[in-house]
């Protein structure tokens, strides 16, 4: 699901590619991006 590159995680250019940026901690694909929510507000790629 959105991992292009089958590497477990999940880019912001990926879920940009997919149509799916910015993603909020209840979407499914959040899980495989949390890392990158680094001001903790529970979304990710934001900008």
């Amino acid at each position: 699901m959105y991992d292009d590159n089958s590497n477990g995680r999940i880019s912001c250019t990926e879920a940009k590619r997919h149509n799916i940026a910015p993603v909020f901690r209840q979407h499914p694909a959040y899980k495989l991006m949390r890392d990158a929510d680094g001001d903790g507000d529970g979304i990710v790629c934001e900008n």
